[in-house]
């Protein structure tokens, strides 16, 4: 009987690829597994862990029938099995909606079993969902005295007191935090989640007919500073009263008013934006709130109009040192890629 040891260390899906095709050549294979006590904790040592055999172990075959489902401790030394592919994923538990202090550990991968072979698979579990943690600022709490926070997520709602410093956990996706008084619900800011991401944020709020909102990010995993410009007062009637990026879902069908955010991509689509180049289209232009956003929804889509050299001048294609840059423009206030975005532009500055 031949025997194959596979190391595993990556977590999102993997094909290993064997011979023969995905179901195998006839007759029966092998299947054993270790579990590494390596974790990738992230700084988070008071956090307690589930012990590695309550940990939950599921083997499917290419059609979705169940060879294995139950705990890691319970399983059987070796699982016999036809030769095929198959998917085995471990979890430390189970995560459906947002909850505190529940770091999950685990990973998902494929297996071709061929015939004849005994296959042990060492799993390498690494955190499968992200977190935020947020601290208010002084000058935060009294602009928003008397609101609920709340975090919001797909999966569900956690709700985020002044005095909360627990570690707030979500699958990977867009959290967004709302303040919430007698029936006012305002969007305060959103954030891109993704896994294995510990963002910790401070937040401070503009004083009176200051420039704005700053949200500052310090992560163990990940070192990102941001500016986010809130409660600012502007109408977009000059340079200096300029509207965010944000703001623009208020201002629909507006006219000739100035706009300004963080050149942060292009090639938008309704769903998707460039965040990189190469790019490859010239007639639009991204723009956010956040000078390092990376997500649709924190972004707004800038037409790019072949008139007055605009699109020569702006569009990233030919213009890649532009990305990273504040710009502040003046258009029309438009649906635009299935969101509210920037058409028609005709003045520009760039800072």
């Amino acid at each position: 009987m031949k025997k194959v040891i596979m190391w595993v260390l990556l977590l999102p899906l993997i094909a290993i690829v064997g011979i023969g095709c995905q179901r195998g050549e006839g007759g029966n294979g092998y299947l054993s597994f270790t579990l590494s006590e390596d974790y990738d904790y992230p700084n988070l040592s008071r956090l307690e862990v589930a012990d590695t055999n309550d940990f939950i172990l599921s083997i499917y075959d290419l059609d979705g029938a169940k060879v294995y489902y139950g705990k890691y401790g319970d399983r059987p030394d070796i699982i016999e099995v036809p030769a095929g592919m198959y998917t085995v994923s471990i979890k430390s538990q189970e995560f459906e909606k947002p909850s505190f202090d529940t770091p999950v550990y685990g990973c998902e991968i494929s297996v071709l079993v061929n015939s004849g072979e005994s296959i042990g698979v060492r799993l390498v579990c690494f955190q499968v969902n992200g977190a935020l943690r947020i601290k208010f600022d002084n000058s935060f709490k009294e602009a928003f005295y008397g609101y609920e926070m709340t975090l919001e997520h797909d999966s569900g709602i956690l709700s985020y007191p002044f005095n909360e410093s627990r570690w707030a956990y979500f699958s990977q996706g867009m959290v967004k935090m709302f303040a919430t008084k007698q029936g006012n619900k305002v969007l305060v800011m959103n954030r891109q989640i993704s896994m294995s991401e510990m963002v910790s944020l401070t937040l401070y709020a503009s004083k009176p007919h200051s420039d704005g909102f700053s949200v500052i990010i310090d992560t163990t995993r990940v070192w990102v500073a941001e500016e986010y410009l809130y409660g600012s007062g502007n109408d977009g009637s000059s340079v200096a009263s300029a509207l965010r990026q944000d703001e623009l879902g208020a201002y629909m069908g507006a006219k000739d008013v100035w706009v300004e955010g963080y050149i942060v991509g292009a090639d938008v689509t309704n769903s998707s934006v460039n965040f990189t180049p190469p790019f490859e289209k010239s007639s639009n232009l991204a723009i956010s709130s956040f000078s390092a956003a990376s997500s649709r929804e924190q972004c707004s889509a800038v037409e790019l109009v072949t008139t007055g050299g605009i699109r020569a001048e702006l569009n990233l294609v030919d213009h890649p040192e532009h990305l990273g840059k504040k710009i502040i423009l003046k258009g029309n206030i438009e649906n635009y890629f299935g969101s509210p975005g920037v058409k028609g532009v005709k003045e520009y500055y760039i800072e």
